[in-house]
C-alpha cells in the first residue's frame, strides 16, 4: 500500500518484494540508485542448482540448512570465513546440518515418494556442498564476513523500507532476505538464495534492475540493507550490492 514519502504510518499488509509487479514504481529512479549508492547485480560467479527439478521440498531443505549453518557462524560456534574462505570444518558442519534437516523433513512426511527422495537427497547434498566451495571462494576474494541470516525488514514503524513512486510517494514493502555480508571495504552484500534455474534471472542487471518492472527483489533488498544501517538510498554513504546466488 503506498504511503506518503517519509511517513511513519504502519500497515498490516505490506507487499513482499517477490509479489510486486506494478507500473507506478519509478524505474528511472531505481536505475539511478543502481548506478549510485545501490549496485543491483545478478550473481555471475555462483550458478543456481536446479533443486526444483527434483523433489518439491528440496529447496526448503536447502534454505533451512543454510539458515541453520549461518546461525552457527553468527553465534560464534563456527568461525567467520577466513583468508581461504570456508574451511573443511565449515563443510563438515554444513553437511551435518543438511543431514539433520533432511532427516526432519523425512520424519514429517515432506519429502514425497521414498524412492525419489533416496536419490534426490544424495544429489542435492552433493550439489549444495559443491556450491559451498564456490561460495567460500567468493567470500575469500571479497574478504566477507556474515552479518545476518533470514534478515527481517519493513515490518516495524521504525524499520521503513520503501520504493519511490512516480507521483512522489513511496511504496513501503516488507519481507525476509536470506543473507547479508559485509566486505572489508565496508560494502554490504545482500543475497537471495535461488534454488531454481539461474536463467530465470538472466535478464536482471543494473541497467534493468526490475526486468521490465516485474522483479523487485534486488532493489528492495538493497534498500533494506541500507535501512538496517539507518540510511536511505537518496543520502546513503554505504555501498550495497544485491544479488541472487
Amino acid at each position: 500500500m503506498p504511503s506518503d514519502a517519509g511517513g511513519g504510518e504502519a500497515h498490516e499488509h505490506l507487499p513482499r518484494p517477490g509479489s510486486l509487479e506494478i507500473d507506478l514504481v519509478d524505474d528511472e529512479r531505481l536505475r539511478a540508485l543502481a548506478a549510485g549508492a545501490i549496485l543491483v547485480d545478478r550473481s555471475g560467479h555462483i550458478q543456481g542448482v536446479s533443486y526444483r527439478q527434483r523433489t518439491g521440498n528440496s529447496g526448503n531443505v536447502v534454505h533451512e540448512t543454510l539458515d541453520r549453518f549461518h546461525h552457527q557462524v553468527l553465534a560464534g560456534d563456527l568461525p567467520q570465513p577466513g583468508p581461504d574462505g570456508w574451511t573443511p570444518q565449515h563443510a563438515e558442519a554444513l553437511a551435518a546440518t543438511f543431514d539433520a534437516v533432511a532427516d526432519k523433513f523425512e520424519r514429517t512426511g515432506r519429502t514425497g515418494r521414498a524412492a525419489h527422495w533416496f536419490l534426490d537427497r544424495r544429489a542435492v547434498r552433493a550439489e549444495l556442498l559443491a556450491w559451498f566451495v564456490r561460495d567460500g571462494q567468493v567470500a575469500a576474494a571479497r574478504r566477507a564476513r556474515l552479518l545476518r541470516s533470514e534478515f527481517r525488514f519493513g515490518y516495524d514503524a521504525d524499520d521503513i523500507v520503501a520504493l519511490p513512486l512516480t507521483d512522489g510517494r513511496e511504496l513501503r514493502v516488507a519481507g525476509f532476505a536470506d543473507r547479508v555480508d559485509e566486505l572489508a571495504t565496508g560494502e554490504l552484500v545482500i543475497t537471495d538464495h535461488k534454488t531454481g534455474k539461474a536463467d530465470h534471472y538472466k535478464h536482471v542487471s543494473a541497467a534493468d534492475p526490475t526486468e521490465g518492472r516485474t522483479r523487485f527483489q534486488l532493489p528492495v533488498y538493497a534498500a533494506a540493507a541500507l535501512a538496517a544501517k539507518g540510511e536511505r538510498p537518496a543520502t546513503a554513504t554505504t555501498r550495497v550490492r544485491a544479488e541472487y546466488s
